[in-house]
């Protein structure tokens, strides 16, 4: 069994662990540059993500047609795409391909999601060995606490990689992209400044106003 760089008992709340999985990531990069990595980085996360909130929710189907995962409008996670099987050819030579048909899958069985998915890992610049060492990486990311609730993990650690390989890349490829933090600030103080992400804060915020009982 391959040895875990990253501390596998690491709780939701410790703030190293996103810098821990990013410095281990970078050793995975070879001679690619961070602005190009930084999409096969991103993708392959969220790749993952998608698998485990559908895994969670019961939302796998083996027919794209089945109805009880499209009455919840779910994502489809069809078999090519599923993480546990990336996982286990990440070894092969064919990862690459693997990698691009099963966003490619995603793409076919997720109308919302045309021309989202990335599809630029079999290049011959791209080391299939360090592509596979990569998907163990993200494998070793817990989605569960040690009593089998969801955690945020996997999306802390997105958000942290887009500020890593944009800061590696002097911060060019990372121009319009806004921190957390400071969203939080503008969906308390300016909630109709921007969308997207800070329409999400601003909710959160609702809840936790709503929750302490301020009017």
């Amino acid at each position: 069994m391959a040895t875990n760089p990253l501390n596998q008992n690491a709780p939701e709340s410790n703030p190293g662990f996103e810098a821990t999985f990013c410095l281990a990531a970078d050793r995975f990069r070879n001679d690619m540059a961070p602005a190009d990595y930084r999409h096969v980085v991103l993708g392959l996360l969220s790749l993952r993500s998608l698998s485990a909130v559908c895994h969670r929710h019961n939302a796998v189907a083996e027919d794209p047609d089945d109805s009880n995962s499209n009455a919840t409008n779910d994502f489809l996670v069809p078999p090519e795409a599923r993480w546990t099987h990336l996982q286990a050819h990440a070894g092969q030579s064919t990862i690459g391909k693997l990698v691009d048909d099963a966003m490619a899958a995603m793409e076919r069985d997720n109308p919302q999601l045309k021309d989202a998915p990335s599809r630029n890992y079999d290049p011959a610049h791209l080391s299939k060995c360090r592509l596979g060492e990569l998907i163990g990486l993200i494998s070793t990311i817990p989605t569960t606490d040690e009593s089998g609730h969801a955690i945020d993990l996997l999306a802390r650690v997105f958000e942290h990689s887009v500020i890593h390989f944009s800061d590696a890349d002097s911060g060019s490829s990372g121009e319009y992209y806004t921190p957390s933090s400071v969203m939080g600030v503008f969906a308390e103080y300016d909630p109709c400044c921007g969308s997207g992400g800070m329409f999400a804060q601003s909710q959160l915020y609702l809840e936790q106003v709503e929750s302490s009982g301020i009017r």
